[in-house]
């Protein structure tokens, strides 16, 4: 029996779950933010605990679903049977059950692999709800990831932001009812809300996929050509990417404590902030950079590059002025002690803008199938952030781990704007303000970080100043705006090629 959709169920449903993408992805954005400012107000040792219960997912995400959601996404389209379909998802999953099984096991038995991952000792009297947390985390992404494969993206969409939802509701309300359970037993209230989170998005996504009339989960063996060497890349790749997002608060807990990991905890959630809008929309620039280069209209892509890494600098600059001359009184929000690592709020915010043409330039090397090269420098990346922590750890502490990383990321996106924008011989280039941004985020970070007696008043009119020069310096005007605008909401690509090349 063939399962395909049809061109009008293919449009609908991506149109349909683009919307549901920008709009669930904007209603959850702030939740991880308040989450990590209540808990910051509860102590920098409870908003640690946080953060190690973050690692511990990604320990379960990175070492125990195979593959993750490219595997499903890449194959599922691609079988038209509905008995091949259902054989494959049911060895997918007696995959990563069995992964799960003999990952536990080795976690249990072998308590020093376990705490080898996490750099520092671990109660393992917490670990039943290690064991919970793995069963519920992996079934609820690998039911997220078969609802992404069978484009049921809505579905999809609206079940991750429940986590999301869930430990924030969790955490507001011990805040205000009983914060003494936050601060005695953070790692159950808090991995307490994640797993409620996740059994809602289970119980969403099955639904869901019950619904759908291509599948029907049987036993029986089946995996597609190709399927061992694309996961095994994906994994790698996977690895990487859990390396430079924990390393840094991975060797904060090896060396210090989770008041320490807490107070940098709070560095990284404002941090975040500045990517969050450019990762929403950047969902969408992958298929509108492929459908373009499949038409061989390089002027089109050139013109959409361009245009995107003006949007994405005025974005990123702009989020990052306001953390930069504001950063004592956005952390402040924490709590008083952590203005004390303003500093390195400051750091992270002048690499976000250095690094901002990550905007444009990851769509352009996934659309061109650039895989080793990413890979390569992912693996880069890593080495410059591992050796220098290594090397600057013991003279420079915490500033050397963040340092480390701050340097390796740039190194990164330095390597990936010399290929696409020379390499690559596409004749792509990057807007000057982008360079404009650099260089007046440099500038106003030094009269941050220099003139100590900054008061409000100063402090906005350096915002005022900084945010008007940004502005003149991108150049947009009110009918190119609507034309981004356009883009982003508009997903079929006649359309889409229609407005670049007008």
């Amino acid at each position: 029996m063939t399962i395909d959709l049809t061109k009008e169920e293919i449009k609908q449903r991506s149109i349909t779950g683009a919307k549901w993408l920008i709009i669930m992805n904007f209603a959850g954005m702030p939740l991880p933010f308040l989450t990590a400012m209540l808990l910051g107000r509860m102590g920098p040792a409870t908003l640690g605990t946080y953060s190690l219960v973050q690692i511990l997912i990604g320990i379960i995400t990175t070492f125990i679903i195979y593959g993750g959601s490219p595997v499903l996404s890449v194959f599922i389209p691609k079988i038209k049977d509905r008995k091949i379909l259902g054989n494959f998802i049911f060895s997918y999953l007696l995959i990563i059950s069995i992964l799960m099984i003999f990952s536990l096991i080795a976690f249990r038995l072998f308590p020093g692999l376990f705490e080898f991952l996490l750099r520092s000792e671990f109660d393992m009297n917490n670990f039943r709800w290690f064991v919970w947390l793995s069963v519920i985390v992996v079934f609820s992404e690998s039911f997220a990831n078969i609802a992404t494969g069978l484009m049921l993206i809505k579905i999809n969409a609206i079940s991750r932001q429940m986590v999301r939802l869930f430990v924030f509701v969790v955490v507001l309300t011990l805040f205000w009812w009983k914060p003494e359970i936050l601060r005695l037993h953070g790692i159950q209230s808090i991995s307490g809300g994640f797993v409620l989170g996740y059994i809602l998005s289970i119980i969403i996504c099955h639904i869901g996929i019950l619904k759908d009339r291509r599948l029907e989960i049987k036993p029986g063996w089946f995996l597609p050509k190709g399927f061992w060497t694309l996961s095994i890349s994906i994994m790698m790749g996977t690895v990487f990417t859990f390396i430079y997002g924990n390393f840094d608060r991975v060797v904060i807990l090896s060396v210090k404590n989770t008041k320490e990991l807490g107070m940098y905890q709070a560095v990284l959630s404002l941090s975040s902030l500045i990517n969050v809008i450019p990762q929403i929309l950047g969902t969408s620039l992958i298929p509108l950079f492929a459908s373009l280069l499949a038409t061989k209209k390089m002027e089109s892509v050139c013109k959409l590059y361009y245009m995107v890494q003006r949007i994405g600098s005025l974005i990123m600059v702009i989020s990052a002025l306001f953390l930069i001359v504001f950063s004592n009184e956005c952390l402040s929000l924490f709590g008083s002690l952590y203005t004390s690592y303003s500093y390195l709020l400051i750091l992270f915010c002048i690499s976000a803008v250095i690094t901002s043409p990550y905007f444009g330039n990851t769509p352009v090397l996934i659309a061109t199938e650039k895989n080793m090269f990413r890979l390569a420098v992912s693996l880069g990346q890593i080495l410059v952030q591992v050796i220098l922590t290594l090397l600057f750890l013991k003279k420079y502490d915490i500033l050397a781990i963040a340092g480390a990383k701050i340097i390796g990321v740039i190194c990164a996106q330095i390597t990936c704007i010399f290929y696409v924008t020379k390499k690559s011989k596409m004749g792509l280039k990057l807007p000057n303000s982008y360079k404009i941004s650099v260089i007046l985020v440099l500038i106003v970070a030094i009269l941050k970080i220099k003139i100590i007696s900054f008061n409000l008043f100063s402090s906005v009119l350096l915002f005022l100043i900084s945010l008007c020069t940004v502005w003149f310096a991108s150049g947009f005007s009110y009918n190119e705006i609507k034309t981004i605008i356009s883009i982003f909401i508009n997903r079929t690509a006649k359309k889409e090629n229609a407005q670049i090349v007008k």
